[in-house]
């Protein structure tokens, strides 16, 4: 169908493609948060190593400061680390879900999208099309080399025919000389 939109007219094809895009957006979106958690991570990683975290509740523990207390000031003091990380979690995962229910959406409006369904039909037909000519081409190629194969037995035995047949050519002319030379001196007194 059509919609108004700003005065204009959007067709479903038109629909369907705002949507992929606002999906492909989404995506990027995701991607660049999960970009941030390997930053934040690395990040975190680091500081861990720089600080040695366990050396820090010894060094509490010997100041006095209660076992509890040391492992409250370690955790406090990775708050911000773990608020970071949970926050980017959270915005992921609404993400993830605004992309699936995007997706539900596109896939109805595609399916319904007569234009596109017709476009795919078309693409359909085509890579159906090029599959049957690449077979077509293989079972070719495949006959092609087999004839060039039987050619060359044939004219492989075609050589050995001649071959044959001049020799016999050879063995007679000397059968016919050695009869006739035979028969010459049997009828000389």
């Amino acid at each position: 169908g059509r919609q108004g939109r700003g005065g204009g007219v959007q067709t479903q094809t038109a629909k369907v493609i705002q949507q992929a895009a606002g999906l492909s957006a989404l995506a990027d979106d995701v991607e660049a948060l999960l970009v941030h958690r390997d930053t934040l991570r690395e990040a975190f990683v680091q500081r861990v190593q720089q600080e040695h975290p366990v050396r820090a509740v010894l060094d509490w523990h010997i100041q006095g400061v209660p076992h509890e207390e040391a492992f409250k000031r370690l955790l406090g003091a990775y708050s911000e680390w773990r608020d970071a990380f949970g926050g980017n979690m959270i915005e992921a995962q609404q993400l993830v879900s605004q992309l699936e229910a995007g997706f539900v959406e596109f896939s109805a409006a595609a399916k319904s999208d007569v234009e596109l369904k017709r476009r795919e039909d078309a693409i359909k037909e085509i890579s159906e099309a090029l599959d049957t000519y690449d077979e077509l081409s293989a079972h070719t190629r495949e006959g092609v080399n087999f004839y060039q194969q039987v050619q060359e037995f044939i004219r492989k035995l075609n050589t050995r025919a001649e071959d044959f047949v001049c020799a016999r050519g050879i063995e007679k002319q000397d059968l016919i000389e050695q009869i006739t030379a035979d028969a010459a001196r049997a009828s000389e007194p």
